[in-house]
């Protein structure tokens, strides 16, 4: 069971979930209504994106792709579309099965596994560079 997290004084009310936005776009292919859209953000229980057409608030179907472990999943996802803006739409998955949400899961825990491992390699470069500026610094 997870551990239920109050924050208080909290004003927005949307998604509580790990929002990946970095890797989105290279990592996922989204269509909703059989239109292919721009991922922005996925989480375990929803969706940011830009349409190709105007959408309205309601249920759309969704496709969700990815691969994970050379393995290529297709989720059949329902979606409850309820933030439509001029910049994007959102919304939250609706029946989502446990397997489907366990795989879902297991690929948003993965990319977060990347992004850790690029931030990692990219404090390495810099602590690297920096070093090599100290010693090419201390050369006659």
């Amino acid at each position: 069971m997870k551990p239920e997290i109050r924050i208080e004084n909290l004003v927005d009310k949307g998604r509580r979930s790990f929002r990946m936005k970095k890797l989105c776009d290279k990592l996922v292919q989204l269509s909703i209504a059989d239109q292919p859209v721009k991922l922005l953000d996925l989480s375990n229980t929803g969706i940011a994106f830009h349409g190709s057409k105007d959408l309205q608030p309601g249920q759309y179907p969704a496709l969700l792709s990815f691969q994970l472990d050379d393995q290529t999943f297709n989720l059949n996802l329902q979606l409850k579309l309820n933030r439509v803006g001029s910049e994007y739409y959102a919304g939250e998955f609706e029946q989502l099965n446990e397997v489907d949400e366990r795989i879902l899961s297991r690929f948003i825990t993965h990319c977060q596994k990347v992004l850790i491992q690029q931030a990692h390699e990219e404090r390495l470069e810099k602590r690297r560079k920096k070093l090599e500026e100290q010693i090419s610094g201390q050369k006659p």
